[in-house]
């Protein structure tokens, strides 16, 4: 007889025979010391309720964990339970400072080892295993298989790979995967537009309404007063009853050419100074900084901000520092950004290679060498003392700030689908353009729109695009 299970929420429910079996083979592949174990499954097909089956029936202790903040927030408020981040679990903590009156603590991450308390006997549960690369995956192996712990990767297989590299887990290869979407996933019309893309039918939906839209032709102006005029209506939230809801939306895209125009229409649409991070901002990070935790793709909500004058001396170039602060506990994660970096071109350089350079004056060499292309001789790194009237213990102080707390990032108000995936909002907006439309690679097209999709808890809403604006010119939608 197939088991039944009673969720967090009070829910009973009973396992498909499909699911039944999945459970029983993952256990039994799990019973090994040092083995691991792969669930994979597309959206509405009961992934979490059988990680809570599996917990439930494991005879020794388990650990949940996430790739992102944001996605182990929402396994958290799912499951009821604690759960971390890889690094925060994985990664030793090389700093803890507190501030007084409101213990709030800042945390820096150093070299990998086995999270406290992870036994032979533990079982090490990660959950949206798709955002997690190889290298991170081969990380958290090292140090779980260490003591004989076991792994269970459990991730939707329909999705994109992670931002960087390749699956870490073998969602291609799975212990067991899941097929079935439940009735109840289907009565979402959102989820229902999110299978038949993923069966190659989305031609067939036909549910076009409140909670899914299709607004053609559209302007990425469109997008972006939908999006603001949920910030709105949130904003009068807080007049209302506490138990007010109202949907908190983001807007997608494929490029990052309409991400950027987006981004810069949002934030001259609140009145946002150019070129400089303000209070009550969205960041998104471009870059892993294992030292904060903080990965590639992560939103970073803004709490406070101010100027750090000794940087921005040095590198002649505004630095401030970005404060978030969480919700739930009060901690404090303190950032360093570099305003002119975010979305800067230069033909031939990466964005990893200009925020680079961006630092460069800290780091002057002792020694330095003329430009090889215009002779000119860079600071030394005594002039470099004597302008700013520094020790060396104070250049090696800054020099270590910047590479702990220095944050690669950009503006966050509009990600690329790649980038919002371990997160969901209430409302999402896609902004779709011809380009992306006509793309050849149709597997690559189903994934994408599909990882959009899914994003979406409520409601999505499509924004067709006739063409890129060009606004360069008076009517920059204009033939």
């Amino acid at each position: 007889m197939p088991r039944s299970f009673t969720t967090p929420q009070g829910q009973t429910l009973t396992l498909d025979d499909s699911q039944d079996t999945s459970v029983t083979n993952l256990l039994e592949i799990l019973q090994t010391p040092g083995s691991e174990a792969t669930l994979a499954g597309a959206a509405g097909c009961g992934k979490t309720v059988l990680m809570h089956v599996v917990q439930s029936e494991w005879p020794g202790p388990v650990l949940l964990l996430a790739p992102t903040g944001k996605a182990a927030n929402r396994l958290a408020q799912t499951t009821g339970r604690t759960v971390k981040t890889i690094h925060s679990a994985v990664f030793k903590t090389v700093e803890e400072q507190e501030n007084t009156g409101s213990r709030r603590e800042q945390l820096l991450f150093g070299e990998p080892e086995t999270p406290k308390g992870v036994l032979p006997r533990t079982l090490v549960i990660v959950d949206e295993a798709s955002m997690v690369n190889e290298r991170l995956a081969d990380v958290l192996r090292q140090v779980i298989f260490a003591v004989g712990a076991r792994i269970l990767w459990v991730g939707d297989h329909e999705q994109l790979p992670p931002v960087e590299g390749r699956w870490g887990a073998r969602l291609d290869c799975p212990t067991a995967t899941l097929t079935t979407v439940h009735r109840q996933a289907l009565e979402s019309p959102v989820l229902e537009l999110a299978t038949l893309i993923r069966q190659g039918k989305a031609g067939s939906f036909s549910k076009w309404g409140d909670e899914v839209k299709r607004i053609h032709p559209s302007t990425i102006e469109d997008a972006v007063e939908w999006s603001e005029e949920g910030r709105a209506l949130e904003s009068l939230a807080a007049f209302g009853p506490a138990d007010t809801k109202l949907p908190t939306r983001v807007l997608l895209t494929w490029t990052n050419k309409i991400r950027q125009q987006a981004n810069r229409l949002t934030r001259l649409h609140r009145g946002y100074a150019k070129g400089v991070v303000q209070q009550g901002e969205t960041l998104i990070a471009t870059f892993n900084n294992h030292s904060l935790g903080r990965m590639n793709g992560e939103l970073v909500e803004v709490s406070e901000v101010e100027e750090c004058p000794e940087l921005t001396e040095c590198l002649g170039t505004l630095v401030q520092w970005v404060t978030e602060t969480e919700q739930a506990t009060g901690r404090e994660t303190r950032f360093l950004v570099i305003p002119a970096t975010f979305d800067a071109y230069h033909p031939r350089k990466s964005d990893r290679q200009i925020y680079r350079d961006a630092w460069k004056p800290l780091w002057a060499a002792n020694r330095p060498k003329p430009d090889p292309k215009t002779g000119e001789m860079p600071e030394s790194a005594y002039q470099l003392l004597d302008r700013m009237d520094w020790s060396w213990d104070d250049l090696r102080r800054w020099r270590d700030t910047s590479k702990a707390k220095g944050l690669q990032a950009t503006w966050g108000y509009c990600l690329t689908v790649h980038k919002s995936q371990g997160s969901q909002w209430d409302e999402v907006g896609f902004i779709s353009c011809p380009q992306f439309r006509s793309y050849e690679d149709k597997d690559f097209k189903r994934r994408f729109t599909y990882t959009a999709v899914t994003r979406a808890a409520e409601r999505f809403t499509a924004f067709m695009l006739r063409v890129v604006p060009d606004y360069r010119r008076a009517n920059p939608y204009g033939d």
